[in-house]
């Protein structure tokens, strides 16, 4: 792309806050920045998560055309820290249904335990790899999809492969997890984990990053230097 880069850093984008109930389709085209990621330079849109919520459901359904703008999320911390980047490997081709076109869909979680925690993720950047433009994507044949339909003999028609292009459009979906019915009932208590309590991880089910309260280590390293402490055999005086 011949277009300049927006920005020195990713920690100068223009981040645009969102509530945490959220819902809109973004246009990536040649009216949106453009920036060089570790994978290449790319236009991309840059959203402030909201911090006061529950946990958050994203969700990101990419239509596919004749080309297919393939997302990558990019998620950083109040420090602009890179907590972890989601590529195709959350995405799964959905076929097009009803009212519904061809679209690759996403979602990932983000943890609200800690309100307020310096680490949480707090801004969400979506681009497309430079590196994978070369590529396609497979979608189904509409001839297959109307015989899958009417329940008949597939008619073995060639599937077509949709270039990725460097603009498109993507649907963006936030949803409050607290919000829900079946989760207003939870207890999630101040310590969760003692051992490596800095240590973030992964949920695999709801691909959340699970993020520990900032102070957790201090906390730790105090009660293992106070009980240290407590368990050294006092000094006897030798007698003169």
């Amino acid at each position: 792309s011949q277009a300049q880069n927006c920005c020195q850093s990713v920690a100068t984008f223009a981040f645009t806050p969102i509530p945490a109930d959220f819902e809109k389709l973004l246009v990536i085209d040649g009216s949106t920045p453009v920036f060089t990621f570790e994978d290449g330079k790319s236009h991309f849109v840059a959203f402030q998560l909201p911090q006061n919520s529950g946990d958050l459901k994203i969700t990101l359904s990419a239509q596919i055309d004749k080309t297919l703008f393939q997302p990558k999320a990019m998620l950083l911390d109040s420090q602009f820290r890179v907590t972890r980047t989601l590529g195709e490997n959350i995405f799964k081709y959905e076929p097009a249904k009803l009212l519904d076109g061809n679209r690759m869909d996403g979602e990932f979680t983000i943890d609200r335990t800690y309100i307020c925690n310096p680490n949480n993720e707090t801004y969400l950047v979506i681009y497309t790899p430079e590196n994978q433009l070369n590529e396609t994507t497979t979608i189904m044949n509409e001839g297959k999809l109307m015989a899958k339909s009417l329940a008949v003999v597939d008619p073995g028609l060639k599937d077509p492969e949709i270039p990725r292009s460097p603009w498109g459009l993507v649907e963006m979906t936030v949803e409050d997890l607290s919000k829900n019915a079946g989760q207003l009932n939870v207890f999630k208590p101040v310590y969760q984990e003692t051992v490596a309590a800095n240590a973030p991880r992964v949920e695999a089910a709801p691909n959340k990053l699970v993020i520990a309260p900032a102070a957790a280590t201090a906390a730790v390293a105090a009660s293992a230097s106070a009980t240290q402490s407590a368990a050294q055999p006092l000094a006897t005086a030798t007698p003169a």
